[in-house]
């Protein structure tokens, strides 16, 4: 494709011939060895893929993806995102402890690709249907659920999936269980099918698996979680109460034994779904010693407002990224159904899981460094976003970049004219390091997309020195020293904003001599 841009931008000729463009040669690739998984409670579903199930959805049903699994299942070089998602009555009913119950009458299964926000599927089952509320899926294959093998590993939900080589042919299946049976089902002669009949599965194969146990909590009493409200102020600030959002069960350090992370949030006693604070308590093996399971590390993750707890916590304190100076907006208000949540992967290579935890408007990585839990890397992002937070393997090599993306506020023209801002993040063996010139030093198209905004918007927008900044900052980048100085003394000269003027300085004086 060729794209040809000529124009004057304030007496400075641009003339840009692009015969291709090259946003990166180095095509991340993914192994079959590793395998994240997440568990996903009610209030923190993701609906886009509810878009392969009948819409609007019928009267007195719910749709709830509640487990995602991502690795390699086929024969292609990208991970999978493999879907459960469950389809139940509403409203949904509370058992005796206080927790929800599942009345699921139907399940499904769904293999797809990820391209940005784009979902291109491979495969779509129906595991399973009770027959009590009709729901035609054409496009789904309708599965035989067989009766599960004696010994058959524990989870911790009625129906759940897990990853596994359970065929032996070296690809990962997905194996399902379900209070109606269990399926296994693998990619064969270039397609998905279910195989259960040709295969002995044991649960030595099942548990070859990182064995990562998710569990979540529904609902603002539950007793299973509250037993690590005991490592909060008892009792709660006024006006507020705890809820336990999310617990997983895993190996993340040296020791051999499993860790248990939690996480904790502070609801507003009007309305519980709204939270003002959120924590993450990694706790020893859960054997317990004197009723209490021994805390290995707390940390505070995200504080909207802040209670005085008197609790000795490492406080993780969410900025935004080098080169974007926007604040977060939300401190002094409580979360009114924000999801927050965390998964647990291997960002570094080091073999050892570490805490990914992220809301809409942040992230926050944890990792066993040094013989203790640290915060190796943590930002804060714009919900105006068009793309996610994201971790990404572009070396191939195991260890994960991570991207942070941004939407720049211009004042004075619609949010369409405000660029989005990348920043890259690379592993430096103990902590995350800014590392932008990977993403802008080739990336063609970033550059014209800059150019075109400001073009297009400049003459509506009362703060050009921002487009200025930023399209300096990406010659910066380029290493093309002429063009950044040109645009980085203007806003040096002309600019407003202070911290445009100081980052512009810093820039300029990094530059080599004319």
């Amino acid at each position: 494709m060729k794209q040809h841009i000529q124009t004057t931008l304030l007496g400075v000729t641009i003339s840009l011939i692009l015969s291709c463009f090259v946003v990166n040669a180095d095509t991340p690739k993914t192994t079959t060895s590793q395998v994240n998984y997440s568990y996903h409670y009610p209030l923190d579903y993701p609906k886009k893929y509810h878009r392969f199930l009948p819409f609007p959805v019928p009267e007195g049903l719910h749709y709830h993806a509640r487990m995602t699994a991502t690795g390699n299942i086929d024969d292609t070089p990208r991970k999978e995102t493999i879907v459960l998602i469950v389809v139940d009555t509403k409203p949904r009913t509370f058992s005796n402890n206080g927790a929800l119950s599942d009345n699921c009458v139907q399940a499904f299964l769904l293999i797809a690709n990820m391209k940005g926000s784009k979902i291109e599927k491979k495969a779509f089952f129906k595991l399973f249907d009770t027959g009590t509320h009709p729901l035609e899926v054409p496009a789904a294959e309708v599965i035989e659920l067989h009766r599960p093998p004696a010994g058959n590993l524990k989870l911790p939900t009625d129906v759940s999936l897990r990853l596994a080589d359970a065929t032996g042919d070296g690809t990962l299946d997905v194996w399902v269980k379900s209070a109606h049976g269990v399926a296994l089902i693998s990619f064969e002669n270039g397609e998905f099918k279910e195989v259960f009949n040709r295969y002995t599965v044991t649960r030595e194969k099942l548990t070859k698996t990182a064995d990562v146990e998710y569990y979540s909590y529904d609902v603002r009493f539950e007793f299973a979680g509250e037993k690590y409200h005991r490592f909060l102020a008892t009792p709660p600030p006024e006006g507020a109460s705890y809820g336990t959002r999310q617990k997983v069960v895993a190996n993340i350090d040296d020791t051999p034994g499993k860790e248990t992370i939690v996480l904790m949030v502070v609801n507003s006693k009007e309305e519980w779904r709204a939270w003002s604070q959120a924590f993450l308590l990694i706790t020893e093996p859960e054997t317990e010693i004197d009723g209490f399971p021994k805390t290995k590390a707390l940390f505070t993750l995200f504080g909207a407002t802040t209670h005085d707890l008197n609790v000795p916590t490492k406080t993780i304190e969410v900025q935004s990224v080098p080169f974007v100076f926007q604040k977060p907006w939300w401190r002094g208000e409580d979360w009114s159904f924000k999801r927050v949540s965390f998964d647990l992967v291997d960002l570094t290579g080091d073999g050892i899981l570490d805490i990914w935890a992220e809301h809409p408007e942040g992230v926050a990585v944890i990792s066993f460094q040094n013989g203790e839990f640290k915060e190796v890397c943590s930002a804060y992002s714009s919900y105006k976003r068009e793309d996610p937070i994201e971790y990404i393997d572009l070396d191939n090599d195991g260890i994960y970049e991570i991207k942070i993306p941004d939407n720049i506020f211009i004042k004075g023209a619609p949010g369409a004219a405000g660029p989005e801002w990348m920043s890259l993040f690379k592993w430096e063996g103990t902590t995350y390091v800014l590392n932008n010139e990977r993403f802008y030093a080739k990336n063609d198209e970033f550059l014209v997309r800059l150019l075109e905004q400001y073009i297009f918007w400049q003459p509506f927008s009362r703060n050009e020195e921002i487009y200025h900044f930023y399209i300096g900052l990406v010659y910066y980048y380029r290493g093309n020293a002429a063009r950044a100085r040109a645009y980085l003394q203007r806003v040096a000269k002309n600019a407003e904003k202070q911290d445009y003027i100081q980052a512009a300085e810093s820039l300029l004086k990094k530059l080599p001599p004319h």
